[in-house]
C-alpha cells in the first residue's frame, strides 16, 4: 500500500504454494514477504514495513511520534501473532466452530489491544492513531482489522469508533484505489 500511497511504481509478486518450495531456499529467513530494492533482499513483514515507511514519509512525523508508530505497531503485531492462525484457519473454513475459536483467541487478543488504540485514537483527535497524518501503523492496523471482520463479521461489536477509523483509512482514495486493483491472494 505504502507504494501507491508515495505514488512509486513496483512490481507486486504473489507466490502460489507450487511455486514456494522452489522459491523457499533463495529467501533471507525462508518465508515471506521479501521486498527486493538495490540488489537486496529485507525480509520481516515489519522491517518492510519500517523501512518503506520512513522512506515514504508514514513513520510520523518527528522522533516522538515515530517512537509511538512503533509502539502501536509492536503491539498490534502482538494481537497479530495470538490471532493470526485462527483467522487464516477460519478464513480457510479450517475450523469446525469459528464462533468457539473466536471466543478462544480473538477476543481476550481484542481485549488487549482495543482499549489503548482508543485511547490513542481518541488522544490524536485526527482520524491517525499518532499525530495529524497517516502512518504505516495505521495501515498495517486497518489491512487486518477489515479481513477479521470480513471473517468475524461482530468483530467491532462494542468498537464501532475502531470501525469507523478502519473504515476512513480504508476509503483514503489512493488506498481504496488500490483494495481494488490488488492481485488476489491465498490467505
Amino acid at each position: 500500500m505504502m507504494f501507491k500511497l508515495a505514488d512509486v511504481p513496483f512490481e507486486d509478486i504473489r507466490i502460489f504454494e507450487d511455486e514456494w518450495v522452489e522459491l523457499k531456499p533463495t529467501t533471507p529467513f525462508g518465508q515471506l514477504p521479501v521486498l527486493e530494492f538495490d540488489g537486496h533482499k529485507l525480509a520481516q513483514s515489519f522491517a518492510i514495513n519500517r523501512y518503506l515507511a520512513r522512506k515514504f514519509g508514514f513513520a510520523g512525523n518527528d522522533p516522538v511520534e515515530e517512537a509511538f508508530v512503533d509502539s502501536i505497531a509492536d503491539a498490534f503485531n502482538d494481537f497479530f501473532r495470538e490471532t493470526i492462525k485462527t483467522v487464516a484457519a477460519a478464513a480457510n473454513d479450517d475450523v469446525e466452530d469459528k464462533e468457539a475459536v473466536y471466543n478462544e483467541t480473538i477476543v481476550p487478543a481484542k481485549e488487549k489491544l482495543m482499549p489503548p488504540l482508543r485511547q490513542f485514537l481518541n488522544e490524536s483527535k485526527s482520524g491517525y492513531v499518532v499525530g495529524k497524518s497517516l502512518t504505516w501503523a495505521d495501515l498495517i492496523i486497518s489491512n487486518y482489522f477489515a479481513s477479521c471482520e470480513a471473517i468475524f463479521p461482530h468483530f467491532f461489536d462494542g468498537y464501532t469508533d475502531i470501525q469507523n477509523y478502519v473504515k476512513h483509512i480504508l476509503s483514503l482514495p489512493k488506498i481504496k484505489q488500490w483494495i481494488e486493483e490488488r492481485p488476489t491472494s491465498q490467505f
